[in-house]
């Protein structure tokens, strides 16, 4: 009997975690443009091209283009929320400048600005780089909920407006049921 019990003990917790975790909020999920899909099991979502794909280098969800152009994109949540707030985009070149330095890359012309996208603000910070003699351009997608912020960075080697483009126009965020269902399969 108390085997029994502490199984429907277990499942009514269970269901009432997960009705909890569905109450979290989301915002609109935007129409995946043709050719892309939607990263899965993260909280802020975008949508990559669907022939590219994903790993993780030291924890960090990396989208990557297979065909070795060294475009990719990179998601970050950190539990700093005030990290970026009220920053100009040379502050931002400051905040990175230590990171810039410590594995030999420079960075110059940084731009900033702030947008909305289906209900989200975001802070758009770019600039031109250089790190072993290969000059790229990094744009990053900066959005905060409060608790985490949150970074996608695409980092150009080759210029591809469209995936600029497309990875901006679908940031959106899950609840965390949505999240749990990609992780359950």
């Amino acid at each position: 009997m108390k085997k029994i019990t502490s199984i429907i003990l277990a499942f009514v917790l269970i269901i009432g975690c997960l009705l909890t975790l569905s109450s979290c909020q989301s915002s609109p999920r935007p129409e995946c443009p043709d050719g892309y899909q939607f990263l899965p099991m993260s909280y802020i979502s975008f949508a990559y091209p669907k022939d590219w794909f994903v790993t993780t280098s030291d924890g960090v969800p990396m989208v990557i283009n297979p065909s070795g152009t060294g475009n990719n994109i990179t998601y970050v949540s950190e539990v700093r929320t005030a990290l970026y707030e009220g920053k100009s985009a040379e502050g931002f070149l400051e905040l990175l400048q230590p990171q810039f330095d410590s594995i030999g890359m420079t960075a110059k012309n940084p731009k900033k600005e702030v947008k909305e996208v289906n209900g989200l603000e975001v802070i758009i910070f770019s600039y031109e780089a250089e790190l072993n003699d290969t000059s790229f351009e990094q744009t990053c997608f900066i959005v905060s909920d409060g608790s985490y912020t949150h970074t996608v960075s695409v980092t150009l080697l080759d210029e591809d407006p469209t995936l600029l483009e497309n990875v901006f126009k679908t940031l959106h965020t899950r609840s965390m049921s949505d999240v749990f269902a990609d992780l359950l399969g």
